[in-house]
């Protein structure tokens, strides 16, 4: 008996392992059960009472033992795997969005919350499915916001020292960004034409003074 409950298998890795490690942790407390009934029909049924007991007692508690290092693994290594797979899809989308930040020059960034997409399900293959959606989606949109950045990068053209905070307004909709170029030109052209008007005001006043000196 202790030979059996040495053999279970206790490096927990895909869904059926974590299935039989339930079912064994299930079985390991039938057998409990069992033998603390065995006990109690063993009274009066054998000469030797005191080393039926301790037989029994020490396969009762090796089936405790096995039982409780179970449970704990189960929960402990689902949740160990669970967090690696998040972890794992969050870095695939940054390295993602990295790559994207590159090629536009901006920063490309989306956060998703994969512990939320994951969250009631029971069994690693269901997280990785949900979570690989999840990743596609975020990944099209991500495409999306670089592809926009491209967009307002060209709608600014020779009026990029007008947009100093490029990093900022770059992700704006295609509209809202070039209305917000046609503001900003029309606002340089103000000044320039303010500040033509003062310095020829300054100049004629100038003049004036020279003449009347």
């Amino acid at each position: 008996a202790i030979e059996v409950f040495s053999g279970i298998k206790t490096k927990l890795e895909t869904d059926e392992d974590f299935a039989d490690a339930e079912k064994t942790a299930k079985w390991c407390k039938e057998v409990e059960d069992k033998l603390e009934a065995a006990k109690a029909n063993a009274l009066g049924q054998t000469a030797s009472i005191d080393d039926l007991f301790r037989t029994i007692d020490a396969i009762k508690e090796e089936a405790r033992q096995k039982r409780l290092t179970l449970d704990k693994l189960v929960k402990a290594e689902k949740e160990n795997r669970k967090l690696e797979i998040i972890q794992k899809t969050n870095a695939e989308l940054v390295s993602h969005c990295n790559q994207l930040s590159i090629r536009c020059d901006a920063p490309v960034r989306i956060a998703v919350a994969f512990a939320e997409v994951v969250k009631g399900l029971k069994t690693l293959d269901s997280m990785r499915d949900k979570l690989s959606v999840a990743l596609a989606n975020a990944k099209v949109e991500a495409n999306e916001i670089a592809d926009r950045i491209e967009r307002n990068r060209k709608a600014m053209g020779e009026h990029a020292h007008l947009f100093p905070d490029f990093a900022q307004v770059c992700t704006m909709a295609d509209d809202d960004f070039s209305a917000l170029v046609v503001a900003r030109v029309s606002a340089e052209a103000q000044r320039k034409q303010q500040e033509e008007a003062r310095i020829a005001h300054a100049e004629a006043e100038a003049a004036r003074a020279i003449q009347q000196a």
